[in-house]
């Protein structure tokens, strides 16, 4: 319990500082579960990644007010199944944005991973117009695919 609330502690402080947070390991078997460990006590909208089997290892918690605001732009996708998904909008000005939330495969098989990144690219070539505004994990700066 103690490590639950020290996880929940942290989780706050960052919600109070970013509008968009991404989270890998959540170790959660299902929808629900993650829920109740974690997002019930936190006052953000949020988009689980579903692994093949419906266990929940990621999730990007969005604060209510920017949710609010980009809403009607908004759309949450799964790029690589387990490993990659993302939440894509358009700024007021119309930039195209995609926020990625990322976790390879923990195999030491670098093959594996290569293999999921080639995947997310060719996802962004099919998906994603070139000036679109990439962050990743919520400390990055943006990277535009036309760069």
């Amino acid at each position: 319990m103690k490590r639950r609330n020290e996880k929940l502690t942290f989780l706050r402080t960052l919600c109070e500082k970013f509008p968009i947070i991404g989270l890998q390991e959540i170790h959660a078997s299902n929808r629900t579960e993650a829920a109740l460990y974690f997002f019930d006590h936190l006052d953000m909208h949020v988009f689980f990644h579903e692994a093949v089997d419906g266990s929940i290892n990621q999730a990007i918690l969005v604060n209510k007010a920017w949710y609010a605001k980009h809403r009607a732009t908004l759309k949450h996708s799964s790029i690589v199944p387990a490993a990659l998904h993302g939440l894509q909008w358009t700024t007021d000005e119309g930039r195209p944005c995609l926020f990625l939330n990322m976790y390879l495969d923990s195999t030491s098989d670098v093959s594996i991973k290569l293999s999921q990144l080639r995947a997310g690219s060719a996802w962004a070539r099919s998906h994603l117009p070139p000036e679109t505004l990439v962050f990743g994990g919520g400390g990055s700066e943006p990277y535009s695919l036309s760069s």
